[in-house]
């Protein structure tokens, strides 16, 4: 954001109109979507405050959040209408993470990372966004204590998304810091309504700048946030940016470009030339494997309520193979509140947010159809809860068979780096490591197996204490993924100390959904050529 002494009047202009023209676009594209499925993974009715922070976002800083911000990442043109939903009609991620506190662990654990290690001469931000309803929870209390003591450059920001004024949780959420602020620790909080302009712009521009200079960790609650733009167009009206017909001008051509790239995406999803997402095998393969493993073992197909189907079963003494989506298997096994011996079948690539959801369920993303079946056998025989991630491009034809809970795989030995992958992701990251090998960089490639729980055996841990730098592989653009194995070694004394930069997390490259060799070694190499 320039300063404003340092900018024409007509600079001025063009910027809030520009704010004006990506609130609409936030506010039109989600509004194509509400009327057809549950998005509450996606924080809306604050596009304006959205449009406005994005103004003081550098490339070079980390964003964090439990969910998408549309306006937000519309606005430092991270996204696309069109890319948004191409996103949307090929996948399922649509669980509401917006309550997930351990997002916040995150990023005090990046923070830390970035106060330790930054170069004196930079001002890099961790910027963490969050659902105001988790104002008063103790995990976020304690969190942003750990970071003001330290004075750790994040800035925090809280979306009210209830569509009413209110300052009752703001004024919750000060004496909760009560004791904090007498103890003298440096948190600078704010509050700001949503639809007043003029005041986000100065809110946030002192509430980034002061964290950004390391003095002090910030939060901003931006309340009485409302899908409704007549007041910004109003103020703009009011102060001569621009008159009104040019408003309805942008209004109208957002509106019409929302419906052309909404439209194109569904079209596109239901004709052959659609990303596909295919399975590693043919269902009735998983379904003879069941029989053949356990006589009491049983397939249940994707089919509505599949799930809650299984659950029924697995309370009558069965043990059931199901196939499901992330959004189900999140909704059902939390409601279940039990250990029933279900095996989950999923192939969805964005499956990252059932770590947070499901704190006790197993989870694994074996890299082959033969540590796949393995673990199907396994966990059957055992009778064990587990969620098992068969992602697009794992290979069909095997690895090692062996695969046990908690154990890693090193598949490739390194002194220069350690790389962590899963599922689809081995393959091509032991080619980028043979490739980096060539060129002199010597890398530890580590297949994590299971999620949860996490390499019981610290082979991660003693890894990085050897190389010093770390990378996480993950094919979720959210990051989801590599943002829980951060959460999960931050706990583990001073893993994460032992580094020399920030992790690194590497995702696909333009429109993929398949993270390939290229974008590892591309990744790895970037930040090589710094040192």
């Amino acid at each position: 954001m320039p300063e404003s002494n340092n900018i024409s009047l007509e600079e001025f202009k063009s910027l809030v109109v520009n704010d004006f023209r990506n609130a609409v676009s936030g506010y039109e594209i989600f509004r194509q979507i509400i009327s057809e499925n549950e998005c509450r993974h996606i924080t809306h009715s604050c596009d304006v405050a959205q449009s406005v922070l994005a103004k003081f976002l550098r490339n070079n800083d980390l964003h964090i959040s439990a969910n998408v911000d549309l306006t937000f990442l519309l606005s430092l043109q991270r996204i696309t209408a069109a890319d948004f939903f191409k996103e949307f009609y090929s996948s399922s991620r649509h669980i509401d993470a917006s309550a997930n506190t351990e997002f916040l662990s995150v990023a005090v654990g990046a923070a830390m990372a970035e106060k330790l290690y930054r170069d004196a001469p930079t001002d890099n931000l961790i910027l963490c966004t969050l659902s105001g309803e988790i104002a008063a929870d103790g995990i976020f209390l304690e969190s942003l204590y750990s970071a003001a003591t330290q004075q750790l450059p994040l800035a925090v920001v809280l979306w009210n998304n209830n569509g009413e004024h209110t300052n009752g949780s703001f004024l919750k959420l000060l004496s909760g810091f009560a004791t904090m602020r007498k103890n003298g620790s440096s948190l600078s909080i704010q509050a700001v309504k949503g639809n007043d302009y003029s005041a986000l712009c100065r809110t946030f521009e002192q509430q980034i700048n002061l964290a950004r200079k390391g003095e002090m960790t910030t939060l901003t609650f931006v309340e009485g946030c409302d899908d409704d733009l007549s007041a910004f167009a109003q103020w703009i009206v009011n102060k001569q940016i621009a008159d009104a017909s040019q408003l309805r001008d942008i209004q109208q051509q957002a509106r019409r470009d929302a419906e052309r790239d909404r439209k194109d995406a569904y079209y596109k999803s239901l004709v052959n030339d659609a990303p596909i997402r295919p399975t590693l095998r043919a269902t009735n393969e998983i379904a003879q494997l069941a029989r053949s493993t356990h006589q009491r073992a049983i397939y249940v197909g994707n089919t509505p309520n599949a799930i809650n189907k299984a659950i029924g079963l697995a309370q009558c003494g069965l043990r059931p193979i199901v196939e499901a989506k992330p959004a189900e298997i999140a909704a059902s096994l939390l409601a279940s509140k039990s250990d029933l011996p279900i095996v989950v079948r999923t192939t969805d690539m964005n499956f990252g947010a059932l770590l947070f959801a499901l704190s006790k369920t197993i989870i694994a993303v074996p890299c082959c159809k033969t540590q796949a079946d393995e673990l199907y056998k396994s966990t059957i025989i055992q009778g064990t809860q587990v969620v098992v991630v068969e992602q697009v491009g794992t290979q069909q034809v095997g690895r090692s068979q062996n695969f046990e809970i908690g154990i890693v795989h090193k598949e490739t030995d390194g002194t220069d780096a350690t790389i962590l992958c899963c599922g689809a992701t081995v393959e091509p990251t032991i080619d980028a490591a043979a490739i980096l090998q060539q060129k002199n960089i010597s890398t530890e490639v580590i297949d994590l197996c299971t999620l949860r729980p996490l390499d019981t055996t610290n082979v991660i841990v003693a890894s990085i204490s050897k190389t010093h730098r770390l990378f996480i592989v993950d094919t979720d653009r959210a990051q989801a993924v590599a943002r829980y194995i951060l959460a999960e070694l931050s706990l583990r004394g001073d893993a994460m100390k032992q580094l020399v930069i920030v992790p690194q997390i590497i995702v696909p490259q333009g429109d993929k959904t398949i993270v390939e060799a290229v974008d590892v070694l591309r990744g790895v190499e970037r930040i090589f050529q710094k040192f």
